[in-house]
């Protein structure tokens, strides 16, 4: 496969700016995806008396409002169509249909109360919001676990584990040091900036921890505050981080600062987050490298290959977006406990083999091993990069150690020095 050319900040066009980003995130936009009306996975048109019957088990999905999850449901339905064409364990799968998410925090109990009775499992949860929690238990829920929701509790399984992680679990993924190294051809003599927001900082130490660990040099890491100058921001950080700048500050902070370096003819590598992996719309990262849990499709693993045919099979014409990949991996990660579960598993069973469990798809996903992965993600990416209307992949997907992690408290000299240097960023390690 022909590497592609790595893209400079300067190659970040305008439509990187905050004003595009800030429509995608505010706005609801036309997908391309063509989402089928839902149906159950099986062929089946009447729902079963419960969720586990002998020759059934049914789930149902979550997905939330947005780009970042729109046809998750279509992509757990596309893998669970393939598992039915044999069964699982003695068993088809029954896709209940679909409780949307829209942001209502106040209707999530009534959305557990109407899909909790009729359901084995949450296939897909693709929302910022967890249905599960160790206070109110409910039937195990399949995802990206891709908020702090996720993090330590026990019926929540993200297909690559928890995305965003505590730096108190003392430990962080080696995926962007093993990645960043192999972009840039060796970690030796190059140096690398970290920032983050008030709210992503835990990201950003955790980040900069795993790219010291692959040999680069690395500052203290940089809280970029929202409404600060992105020239002036821009600025500071390439001074500290001549060969490249990872953002991982929210959407807004990110695209604004990405654009100030490319105005500022910066030449190293601008990377960021899988938030700005958008297939039906890759002008959002034009000239970003960005980090990915899984394999990318664009990546043509024979996983991969299953996956796209499996959703065209399922829905002629879709767009494979993240959302339909989260769904897809979710499903076969449900699919994958099943069977490891065994014929005729009870919920029981079920619930007794996912405490001990690890997922993975050779060269694609994982491995993801659980209970370790409730607190920590999988240690593996790919790095993929937009020219502005199609991702290619830049760093096919790879795994390496976890990484101990001590990050010392900033103590109050450090924060004043730090507040002196920079008048719109502040250090903290």
């Amino acid at each position: 496969m022909r590497r592609p050319t790595l893209f400079a900040a300067a190659l970040l066009a305008a439509s990187v700016a905050t004003a595009s980003v800030a429509a995608a995130q505010t706005t609801t936009t036309t997908s391309t995806t063509t989402t089928p009306t839902t149906t159950p996975a099986s062929t089946s048109t009447t729902l079963p008396a419960a969720p586990i019957t002998r020759t059934t088990i049914s789930v149902g999905g979550f997905v939330a409002d947005g780009p970042s999850y729109a046809g998750a449901d279509v992509g757990a339905q596309a893998r669970l169509v393939r598992a039915n064409l044999r069964g699982v364990g003695g068993r088809k799968i029954v896709y209940v249909g679909t409780e949307a998410d829209h942001g209502d925090v106040a209707a999530l109990a009534a959305t557990r109360a109407r899909l909790f009775p009729t359901v084995a499992a949450v296939v897909p949860s693709a929302s910022p919001n967890l249905l599960t929690s160790n206070a109110s238990p409910g039937p195990p829920s399949f995802g990206p676990a891709d908020t702090e929701l996720w993090n330590a509790t026990r019926l929540a399984f993200g297909f690559a584990g928890v995305q965003k992680p505590s730096p108190s679990g003392r430990l962080a993924s080696p995926a962007w040091g093993i990645t960043m190294r192999a972009l840039l051809g060796t970690a030796r003599g190059k140096t690398l900036v970290v920032a983050g927001g008030p709210l992503t900082m835990d990201q950003a130490q955790l980040a900069r921890a795993s790219l010291r660990a692959a040999g680069f040099t690395v500052p203290l890491a940089v809280v970029v505050e929202p409404g600060t100058d992105p020239a002036a921001n821009a600025t500071a950080l390439a001074q500290q981080g001549s060969d490249g700048v990872v953002l991982l500050a929210d959407a807004l902070v990110t695209a604004s600062v990405a654009s100030a370096l490319a105005a500022q003819s910066y030449t190293g590598t601008v990377a960021t987050s899988a938030e700005f992996y958008r297939p039906e719309n890759p002008a959002v990262a034009s000239g970003l490298t960005v980090l990915l849990p899984y394999a990318p499709p664009e990546q043509a693993t024979p996983a991969n290959k299953a996956l796209l045919a499996d959703v065209e099979r399922f829905a002629p014409g879709t767009k494979v977006t993240a959302g339909v990949v989260a769904g897809y991996w979710a499903a076969d990660e449900f699919v994958a406990a099943l069977t490891k579960a065994g014929k005729g598993a009870s919920a029981a069973k079920l619930a007794k083999t996912l405490r001990t469990f690890t997922y993975e798809v050779k060269g694609t996903v994982g491995p993801t091993t659980f209970p370790g992965a409730h607190t920590q993600p999988s240690p593996c990416g790919a790095l993929v990069q937009s020219d502005g209307t199609v991702y290619l992949p830049a760093v096919t997907y790879r795994c390496g150690t976890p990484v101990k992690v001590k990050i010392p408290t900033p103590t109050p000299s450090t924060a004043a020095a730090a507040a002196t240097t920079s008048p719109t960023t502040t250090t903290k390690k």
